[in-house]
């Protein structure tokens, strides 16, 4: 049997051209997939991929993702599922295959030893991979607590790793624990300042338990961060809603046209900005505003249908 990489390629016959895509595994056309820039030619190659091996779970996450992009909730929500059900298969395996290294560990001479030892390792950062990305699809299903479990079990080994702590404590806010996710933020941007999501959450946190002085410290401390993107969408969005908390209206307004000259479609723009001209008493600008979000809602949820 010829494997993909001895097989000769002839550009023009198609003959080989077929044969060598009918040698690709699910892996190849996952790899294939995520060289485009093009989402409906990831689209397709991660579709084979899921065709060939129903338990790619990474393919399963990716495809969410696309989906998500493109409003099909009913898609995405599939593709979310398979994807929980896939990593759970994939960590049962590993574990069972530590068990199993483990074993042979005990029982071989000092050199077999360091070998598995070294696969041991590696398995145990697959472990750790699929405990993250399965936390990331139970965060688009919005199933927060299951999300705040894969993440707690890879911070029972390194408990000071940010990135983690910083998915877990916003996964606490998403609850209402409050407290939870503002002392994991904390930590987080101790170490990275320019963390403006994590400290605008801190201020939503501290917002949220009535602690307003330091939720407007935070909101303070969320535009200061933003100002280091200040091209970047969801900074621009971000640095609007923390000058409306603090009832700058028409900062936040100037940030949120800045925003639409960017993105004319964002609908959330749009209707952050009809809520800053009402507050200042514009009613005309709000209810042009507040039209124009409907619209673009209305023809988001017009192309998620026909998808």
């Amino acid at each position: 049997m010829y494997s993909m990489h001895t097989i000769p390629v002839v550009v023009n016959s198609h003959f080989h051209v077929y044969y060598i895509m009918n040698e690709f595994t699910a892996e190849n056309w996952y790899d294939i997939g995520i060289t485009y820039d093009d989402s409906d030619k990831i689209i397709q190659c991660l579709q084979k991929a899921v065709r060939l091996d129903p338990h790619h779970a990474n393919a399963w996450h990716r495809l969410g993702c696309l989906y998500a992009e493109k409003k099909d909730d009913k898609t995405e929500e599939f593709c979310n599922i398979k994807a929980v059900e896939a990593y759970k298969i994939q960590l049962e395996r590993f574990k069972r295959e530590i068990t199993n290294q483990e074993w042979k560990k005990q029982n071989k001479s000092i050199q077999s030893f360091r070998q598995n030892y070294d696969v041991l390792a590696d398995i145990d950062q697959i472990i750790d991979d699929n405990l993250e990305n399965l936390g990331y699809v139970y965060g688009n299903m919005n199933d927060h607590e299951n999300a705040i479990k894969c993440y707690q079990k890879i911070l029972d080994k390194y408990p000071t790793w940010s990135k983690i702590i910083e998915l877990r404590g916003k996964h606490y806010f998403a609850i209402g624990k409050y407290v939870e996710a503002i002392d994991d933020l904390r930590f987080v941007i101790e170490e990275f300042s320019s963390k403006y999501e994590s400290i605008y959450i801190i201020a939503e946190a501290y917002n949220a338990i009535g602690n307003i002085d330091r939720a407007r410290h935070y909101y303070r401390k969320t535009i200061m961060a933003c100002d280091e993107f200040p091209e970047d969408v969801e900074s621009l969005l971000v640095k609007s809603k923390s000058s409306f908390e603090l009832e700058e209206f028409k900062d936040s307004i100037h940030r949120l046209e800045k925003l639409i000259q960017i993105d004319s479609e964002n609908d959330d723009a749009w209707m952050r900005k009809a809520d800053a001209h009402f507050a200042l008493h514009e009613e005309k600008d709000a209810i042009y505003c507040f039209k124009k979000h409907r619209e673009i809602r209305k023809k988001n949820t017009k192309v998620g249908k026909q998808k």
